[in-house]
C-alpha cells in the first residue's frame, strides 16, 4: 500500500510538472496568426480533395458534403472578429501555474478517497462529444454574416471568398454562390475547378439545367483542360439534355477511364454509356417517325425504366409566332416534389412536330428519376429568350399527370401564352 501511495505521488509530480511548466513559459502568439494557419490548412485540405477529384477517387455527389466538413470546421475561425491581440505571460498566469500544481494532487486524492475506485469517473462518450460539436442552420447562417463583414473589410481574402461561395451552395443560395464564385475568378484568374463551381452554381439557379452560360464555362474548361473529369462528365449531361446523344457518349467515353481510382462513379458513368448507346439506337428509328408524326402514328420503341413517349406539336394558331430558331424544352416534373426537372431535353422549335422520349438517362441526380415517381407532369415550351426559366410571353403545352415507364404515345400541344 506504502509503495502504491509512492508510485501516485511521483506520477503526480511528474503530470503536474508537464502541466503547470507550459503555463509558467506562456509565449506571445499573435491571434491572426493561427487564425491564418487554420486557413492555410483548410486550402490545402480543399486542394487535396480536388486533387481527388481529378483522379477520379472521390465521386462528383460527394464533393459537396466533403467541402461543406472541411468549411464548417474553419468558418467559426474565419468569422471571428479580427483582432491584433497577443497572449502574454502575466502574473495571472503564474498564479495559475501555482493553483493548478495545488490544485491537481488535492483533487485527485480527494476523488480518489470518496470514489474508492477510479473505474467510478466516466467521460462524455464519442456520440455526445460529436452532438456538442455539430452546427444548426443559424449557427452557419450566423458565420456566413460574421465571413461576409469580415469579407467587407478584406476584399481580397480569396479563400474566404471561396469559403462563402461554398457556404451559400450548403444554403442553397445559388444566385448569391454564383457571385460570389464570379468575384472569386476576378481575383485568382479563370482556374478550371473554380470555373466548374461557378457553372454548378448557375445551373442550379436555372433549376440545375446546364443551358447557356453553365455550359459556356464547361467548355471554357475543356480548353484549358480536355481531361478534366468532373467537366467531362458535366458536359455530357449537357449535350444529353440538349439531345445531342451522340455528343454526350464521347464526353463520357473519355471522362470514363479518368474514374479507375473510383469503382463507384466508374460504374454510374459507364451506366450513362450503355444507356447513351442504346438511345442512340432508338433515336435511329425516331429520325424516320417524326418525318410523318403529324397523324401521330405510335412508334415502335422498346420500353426503358421510366420512360415517357411524347408527341409535341404547335397550335396552328401560334405559328405566325414561332421562328425555327426559337428554344423548345421538354420537360418533366414530379407532381409532389422540388422544382428540378426529372428529365429534359432541348431542340429548336422548327424541329417540330416531334417526338420526344423522355428516361432516366436524363436524371440530374440519381435520386431522382422518372421511374422513381408513380406519375410525373410534362410540359413542352418555346422560349424566345433561349432560357430555361419560364418568362413572360412563352409559349407552352402541359400535361399534368403522366405515368412513366409504358408505352402510350402522350399528346403534348403548345397553345398557351404565359402571361
Amino acid at each position: 500500500m506504502v509503495w502504491f501511495f509512492i508510485v501516485a505521488a511521483l506520477l503526480a509530480v511528474t503530470i503536474v510538472a508537464l502541466i503547470v511548466w507550459p503555463i509558467l513559459r506562456t509565449h506571445s502568439i499573435p491571434q491572426d496568426q493561427r487564425a491564418q494557419q487554420n486557413v492555410t490548412i483548410a486550402r490545402d485540405r480543399l486542394r487535396q480533395l480536388q486533387e481527388e477529384v481529378d483522379r477520379g477517387l472521390v465521386a462528383p455527389d460527394q464533393v459537396q458534403l466533403e467541402q461543406s466538413e472541411i468549411e464548417a470546421e474553419l468558418l467559426e475561425d474565419v468569422s471571428a472578429p479580427h483582432s491584433a491581440a497577443v497572449i502574454e505571460p502575466t502574473r495571472q498566469g503564474w498564479w495559475g501555474g501555482i493553483v493548478v500544481a495545488v490544485a491537481v494532487p488535492l483533487l485527485t486524492g480527494t476523488l480518489y478517497l470518496s470514489l474508492g475506485e477510479p473505474a467510478a469517473v466516466s467521460t462524455p462518450t464519442t456520440i455526445e462529444a460529436q452532438e456538442q460539436a455539430g452546427h444548426s442552420e443559424a449557427d452557419i447562417l450566423n458565420m456566413v454574416r460574421a465571413l461576409e463583414q469580415r469579407l467587407a473589410e478584406s476584399p481580397d481574402d480569396s479563400a474566404g471568398w471561396y469559403m462563402l461561395g461554398n457556404s451559400y451552395m450548403t444554403l442553397q443560395q445559388f444566385d448569391k454562390a454564383a457571385s460570389v464564385f464570379g468575384k472569386l475568378r476576378e481575383l485568382t484568374g479563370d482556374d478550371p475547378d473554380l470555373m466548374v463551381r461557378q457553372a454548378d452554381a448557375l445551373a442550379m439557379t436555372q433549376g440545375g439545367v446546364l443551358a447557356g452560360e453553365p455550359e459556356q464555362l464547361i467548355l471554357a474548361v475543356l480548353e484549358q483542360r480536355p481531361d478534366h473529369p468532373v467537366a467531362l462528365w458535366l458536359a455530357g449531361i449537357s449535350a444529353q439534355r440538349k439531345g445531342d446523344t451522340r455528343v454526350a457518349l464521347q464526353y463520357w467515353q473519355r471522362a470514363e477511364p479518368l474514374f479507375q481510382q473510383n469503382p463507384e462513379s466508374q460504374a454510374e458513368l459507364q451506366g450513362l454509356i450503355t444507356q447513351a448507346k442504346q438511345r442512340l439506337a432508338r433515336e435511329n428509328e425516331q429520325a424516320s417517325a417524326s418525318e410523318s408524326i403529324s397523324t401521330a402514328p405510335e412508334a415502335d420503341v422498346d420500353g426503358a425504366a421510366g420512360q415517357i413517349k411524347l408527341q409535341v406539336s404547335l397550335d396552328e394558331t401560334l405559328k405566325n409566332e414561332v421562328t425555327d430558331g426559337d428554344t423548345l424544352f421538354v420537360l418533366a416534373r414530379a407532381i409532389d416534389g422540388p422544382p428540378m426537372p426529372l428529365a429534359v431535353v432541348r431542340r429548336q422549335a422548327g424541329d417540330l412536330p416531334l417526338l420526344v422520349i423522355l428516361d432516366d438517362s436524363m436524371a440530374m441526380v440519381p435520386n431522382m428519376k422518372l421511374s422513381q415517381f408513380d406519375q410525373v407532369s410534362v410540359v413542352a415550351k418555346i422560349s424566345k429568350s433561349g432560357q430555361a426559366k419560364t418568362a413572360s410571353g412563352d409559349l407552352q403545352g402541359k400535361v399534368p399527370a403522366v405515368v412513366p415507364g409504358t408505352d402510350t404515345l402522350v399528346r403534348v400541344v403548345i397553345s398557351q401564352r404565359v402571361p
